[in-house]
């Protein structure tokens, strides 16, 4: 009897931890507030699943497969939890952008599409090329704050004394008709910024000005700008989304149809874990950052009593490099690799000598990140990659 495949996608949010599984065609979705370690909130998640997973994607914030050391720490620490805590084997990873792109691509077809997200504690902008059953990252822009979480705070201090409802944003959302009007009426002439945007309901009434949440807004607007011209790169995109924690407030669609002159496409806070089941299942496929350099470590082997050079391959494809025995004994500083075929030493402080496991990890920004795990506990050491070339380093 052949058992139906079942696959398993985890969105690992600010907020809220999203699982999405399918099985025999049947689709669930389940919010989960995070609680504990990452290798928590996986556990807890996979005794949810009805069974071991065929595949799994795991979706995380884009800026971490940046290239960029900070990011590579947080990527290890979740990819550890999963891989070598939980036993999860051939995860896929993926950004939570490039997720929501997969899935919206699915619907509307390939494409350039810019994808702008509000979410809990910042706003993240990021460009993708979706291709038929494929998504390639172009340029990712994040930056923390201006989030649902400080624009909630805003409109509560404006609220005053007497505190609005704690899901104030409800009465808002029904009713989005009137504030849409009010704001795009007050984009287009400044001297309606003292109309009513909304009346909210608590303890007593709450009438808040166009004004009042234009200036809540403020720190949104101001990153939205700034992550569009930093992620459209000058290219026009076809296609523009809005997703996130605060995707649902008026001015949010205004301000990013303003500065793209595009309507753009608003999704539920699901579409990312949609989009990772689909990665999962393997209905969309991420490509890889273009131009990685080949990466390899010198070292000498015995070979029929003699002693020669070898290499031993860091892939991009796989958490580590397979060594005989599966771990290498540092006890430098100091280790030396080949790069596209030139000798670069990297440093590594304060490193015990010890058996370790190496790996490299692929980022926009090449070269990337080398991750250097003990085999047993300790600090993991997570360095850039210096670039081939005549500079960054010497040979051994």
């Amino acid at each position: 009897m052949t058992t139906a495949p079942f696959y398993l996608a985890l969105d690992v949010g600010a907020a809220v931890t999203r699982i999405a599984t399918l099985s025999t065609r049947t689709r669930t979705i389940t919010d989960r507030t995070p609680a504990g370690t990452i290798a928590d909130r996986v556990r807890a998640a996979l005794r949810m699943a009805p069974g071991r997973p065929s595949e799994v994607c795991v979706t995380v914030p884009d800026a971490w497969f940046s290239g960029s050391v900070r990011g590579a720490r947080s990527y290890e620490e979740i990819r550890s939890a999963c891989e070598d805590q939980l036993g999860l084997r051939g995860v896929i990873w993926t950004g939570q952008l490039a997720a929501v792109a997969a899935r919206c691509g699915r619907q509307q077809g390939p494409g350039r599409y810019l994808v702008c997200d509000v979410g809990y504690a910042g706003v993240r902008t990021g460009s993708f090329a979706v291709g038929d059953g494929t998504v390639r990252t172009e340029a990712i822009f994040e930056r923390d704050g201006g989030g649902w979480r400080d624009f909630d705070r805003a409109v509560r201090a404006v609220a005053g004394a007497d505190p609005l409802p704690e899901k104030w944003y409800e009465q808002a959302v029904e009713q989005a008709g009137q504030a849409f009007g009010a704001f795009s009426k007050a984009m287009a002439s400044p001297d309606r910024e003292d109309d009513q945007a909304y009346r909210l309901t608590g303890h007593r009434d709450h009438p808040l000005t166009v004004r009042q949440m234009m200036d809540c807004f403020a720190p949104v607007r101001e990153r939205l700008e700034a992550g569009l011209a930093a992620a459209s790169g000058g290219g026009a995109p076809g296609t523009v989304v809005l997703t996130g924690g605060l995707g649902w407030f008026p001015l949010a669609n205004l301000t990013v149809r303003k500065l793209t002159g595009i309507a753009p496409a608003v999704t539920g806070l699901n579409e990312s874990v949609r989009g990772a089941l689909l990665m999962a299942s393997r209905e969309v496929i991420a490509e890889p950052p273009a131009g990685r350099a080949t990466v390899s470590l010198p070292m000498n082997r015995i070979q029929a009593g003699l002693l020669e050079e070898a290499a031993l391959e860091l892939p991009w494809d796989r958490p580590f490099a397979e060594p005989p025995g599966g771990t290498l004994p540092l006890d430098s500083e100091e280790l030396v690799l080949m790069i596209s075929g030139q000798y670069r030493t990297v440093r590594l402080p304060g490193l015990v000598p010890g058996p370790y496991r190496i790996g490299v990890r692929a980022g926009w920004s090449v070269p990337g990140v080398l991750v250097v795990r003990p085999a047993a506990d300790g600090a993991v050491q997570v360095v850039s990659l210096p670039p081939a070339g005549p500079a960054g380093g010497h040979g051994p």
